[in-house]
Order: structure tokens, then C-alpha cells, then sequence
């Protein structure tokens, strides 16, 4: 997770419950989704094929579709059965996932315009001013610091529990129930070296690409490294990490996954459930954010506050579309691949009970 501009999509979260057609019972999930259209008509694209009728028990329109909808997964997360679908009957939709919506729906309009200047003035080249905070900014930088403290601590203690399921992976091909092993594909790259050997100057300029773009990064004066902000909380993430000794590899694959146990629901309990305080507190900042970004405009800099200095740049580069069309043979001749590797895909759901 990170502080980066979500998108400013504006659009449906819909809560759908699921209906059976024959003995009128209705499902215990709940699907918490997204439509930058109407919700009849996502309900429309659903209904094809499926036995049971699909109604919306809550929908709301959001400035921010998508981050809202990544908020409720986080939120809800030790609810999530599996995709969208979570355990959620009638009552806690209406009585904590609606008001959930209600308030991100006030926030979003509110800050709906800061977020759009942040888009705005990305590809904007910047004035060559810096100028000092006026009180109102100071004060808001003042609570972004402070914002950006407990969502370092959560983001950290979220972390914890990562390393602690990757721990108990040992030579295990996964952990039912909490975590999967995927063995991936090694990637094909080109030996730039040896391709350039083959060619002339005259056919390597045909390789190059002049691209412009403005260049700049924005940053934010923060809270600090971790160790300062809460000592606890470092020592355990440093001790989460050392508790990984190693990295699953291939030989993982032919080993059965550990089976089930309560210490395994326990760790992947916990860290669904850092998943919450992690979002809540990583929106907060972002809202503060937007309003620092929004006040910066073009200017390069607030002093003491935030600094995003954005130029036009041109610039030559080998480009390996160029390669390709040009000099096919070459450039497949001059293909390497790397080796398969195996990635930990954690569950961001629960199919057992606690």
C-alpha cells in the first residue's frame, strides 16, 4: 500500500444479495462491487445464467469508485469469503456497511476537487516558486504528520503478520486456508549487449526513441522512520522479518500444503484484520494530502511542507518496440529467459471459521 493518488473515477458500490428462484431463500454473501454505470445494469450482466435472482440491498454513488470499493474489502476483510463475496447478512449491511458508504460519500465530495487538481497538475511544469505556509497550511501539514504516524504504525503491523504466515510456510507448498504458492514464468528479456553487437550505428539509431515528459517528485515532510514513532511496534516488524529464513522455492511445489491448524487461522486472522486499520488510516492521510497538493498549484514548493518541482524533459533511449519492428530476427535471436520462481499469494479471504 502506498499514499499514491487513487483514481478519480466517479461511480456505483452496490451490496448484491442473491435470491433462490425455487424455495425463495435468500444467500448469506454479500457481493460489495463497483459500476461506473447504472446498478441495474451490472445486476442485468450478473443475472445472465445464474439460478438464484440477484438484488441490491445498498447502493450509493461515489467520487471515488474504486478506492471506496477497496476500502470496504479492507474493511470488511476477516468477512470476505472469497472475490467480492462476503459474509454479511441484511442487518450488518444496512447497519455497517451503509453508514460506512454514507460517510465516504461526504468525504469524497468534499475532497473531490483537491484530488482532481492533484491529477491535473501532474503534467503541469511547475512555476520556480517556493513560498512560505500560510497558518492553515501549517496546521493542516501539522495533521498530515500526524496521520501519517498511525498509518506507519498500522501499515508496519500489518507487515508483522505477513512475515509471521510466511514464516510457518517452511517446506510446504502453501498453507490451506491462509496462503498459496504460484510458480511463475521467468520472463523473457533482451540481451541488449549482444543485440547492439549484431547491428550497425546506422541501424542502432533506428532503435532509439525521443520521448518528452515532465519529471518531478512530490514529496511530503512526514513522521519520520518508524523507530521513533513507536519503538514496540519496530521491534516487532524487525523481529517478523527475521523469523523468514528462508524464501519458498520450487521445491515447495512438490510438498503438500501444511494443513489447517488453529495457529494458522489465528495468524491470518490477525492479519485480515490489520487490514482495517491500515485503510482507515491510509485514508485520512490521502485526504490530507490532496488538500496539501491542492494548495501547492503549481508553485515547486511550501517551505517546510511539501516540494514537487515538475520540468519538461526530453530525452534518447534504446526502445525495444523499435527493436522488434526493425530488426525482428535479431531481436528474437538475442531473447533470454529467466528461471521460474514461486510467489506467495496470500488469501485476502477466509473459507474456515474461525
Amino acid at each position: 500500500m502506498g499514499l499514491n493518488l487513487p483514481k478519480t473515477t466517479p461511480g456505483w458500490i452496490y451490496c448484491i444479495r442473491e435470491q433462490d428462484y425455487l424455495d425463495q431463500t435468500w444467500g448469506r454473501y454479500v457481493k460489495l462491487g463497483l459500476t461506473a454505470r447504472t446498478v441495474e445494469q451490472r445486476i442485468r450482466e450478473h443475472q445472465t445464467g445464474n439460478p438464484r435472482r440477484e438484488t441490491s440491498e445498498y447502493n450509493i454513488k461515489l467520487e471515488l469508485m474504486h478506492y471506496g470499493e477497496k476500502y470496504l474489502h479492507h474493511y470488511f476483510a476477516t468477512d470476505r469469503i472469497a472475490g467480492e463475496w462476503f459474509d454479511l447478512d441484511n442487518q450488518r449491511v444496512m447497519a455497517d456497511v451503509a453508514p460506512i458508504l454514507q460517510t465516504l460519500q461526504a468525504e469524497m465530495t468534499a475532497r473531490a476537487a483537491d484530488f482532481r487538481t492533484w491529477e491535473g497538475i501532474k503534467n503541469v511544469v511547475s512555476s520556480g516558486i517556493e513560498r512560505p505556509p500560510t497558518p492553515a497550511e501549517t496546521a493542516l501539514h501539522e495533521q498530515y504528520v500526524a496521520a501519517e504516524a498511525e498509518f506507519k504504525v498500522a501499515e508496519a503491523l500489518h507487515k508483522v503478520h505477513d512475515h509471521n504466515l510466511r514464516a510457518m510456510i517452511g517446506p510446504h507448498d502453501g498453507l490451506e486456508g491462509a496462503l498459496r504458492l504460484i510458480e511463475v514464468s521467468g520472463s523473457e528479456s533482451l540481451d541488449q549487449t549482444a543485440f547492439m553487437a549484431m547491428l550497425t550505428p546506422a541501424q542502432i539509431a533506428l532503435c532509439d526513441e525521443t520521448k518528452t515528459a515532465i519529471k518531478g517528485t512530490l514529496n511530503l515532510k512526514g513522521a519520520g522512520p518508524l523507530k521513533s514513532l513507536n519503538q514496540a511496534v519496530d521491534t516487532a516488524l524487525k523481529a517478523a522479518k527475521a523469523s523468514v529464513t528462508s524464501k519458498p522455492g520450487l521445491s515447495n511445489l512438490t510438498a503438500q500444503p501444511q494443513g489447517l491448524t488453529q495457529a494458522i487461522k489465528d495468524e491470518h486472522m490477525l492479519f485480515l484484520s490489520s487490514k482495517r486499520a491500515l485503510k482507515v488510516a491510509e485514508w485520512v492521510c490521502l485526504q490530507l494530502k490532496a488538500q496539501l497538493v491542492a494548495a501547492l498549484g503549481v508553485d515547486d514548493a511550501i517551505t517546510d511542507v511539501i516540494t514537487w518541482k515538475r520540468t519538461e524533459e526530453t530525452a534518447t533511449a534504446f526502445s525495444s518496440k523499435l527493436a522488434k519492428k526493425h530488426f525482428p530476427d535479431e531481436y528474437l535471436a538475442c531473447m533470454t529467459k529467466g528461471s521460474n520462481s514461486v510467489r506467495v499469494d496470500m488469501h485476502e479471504g477466509r473459507t474456515y471459521v474461525p
